[in-house]
C-alpha cells in the first residue's frame, strides 16, 4: 500500500484523478445514505428525511466530480477548490444533523457518520492542497 505522501505526490501530478476519487467516494456515499442506511435506519437512528438530504448532496457531488473528470481538460484548481469546499460543507451539515438528532442516533449511527466525516475531511484536505499547488 502506498504511503500518504506518495499518494499525495501521485495525485498532485495527476489532478484529474482526484475528481475520479471524489466521484467514486460520493457515489458510494449516495448509495449508502440514500438506499442502504434508509433500510437500516432502525440500527442507525437517523431519520429517512435526513438520510435523503445527505444522499442528495452526495449525488450532486458525484455528478460534479465525474463531470470534471470526464469533461475538464485543464485549469483544475478552481474546480478542486469548489469540490473541496463543498465536501467541507457536507461535513458541517452532517455534524449539525448529528447534533440535532443525537438523542435518536445509535452507536453504529454515530460511528458511521463520524467515520464518513473523517474520510471526507481528508479528501477535502487533499483537494484543497492540490488546488493550491496547481494555482501557483
Amino acid at each position: 500500500m502506498q504511503s500518504t505522501s506518495s499518494t499525495l505526490d501521485h495525485l498532485q501530478s495527476n489532478p484529474r484523478q482526484v475528481f475520479l476519487l471524489d466521484g467514486i467516494g460520493a457515489l458510494i456515499s449516495t448509495i449508502f445514505l440514500g438506499f442502504i442506511l434508509v433500510q437500516l435506519r432502525a440500527y442507525i437512528g437517523m431519520p429517512s428525511s435526513v438520510l435523503y438530504l445527505l444522499a442528495s448532496m452526495a449525488f450532486i457531488y458525484t455528478v460534479f466530480s465525474f463531470s470534471c473528470y470526464f469533461f475538464l481538460k485543464g485549469n483544475w484548481s478552481p474546480f478542486l477548490k469548489i469540490i473541496g469546499t463543498a465536501n467541507l460543507l457536507h461535513c458541517a451539515v452532517t455534524s449539525i444533523l448529528i447534533f440535532n438528532n443525537f438523542d435518536s442516533l445509535t452507536s453504529l449511527g454515530i460511528a458511521y457518520f463520524v467515520g464518513e466525516i473523517i474520510i471526507v475531511v481528508w479528501v477535502a484536505w487533499v483537494e484543497l492542497k492540490i488546488a493550491k499547488v496547481h494555482s501557483n
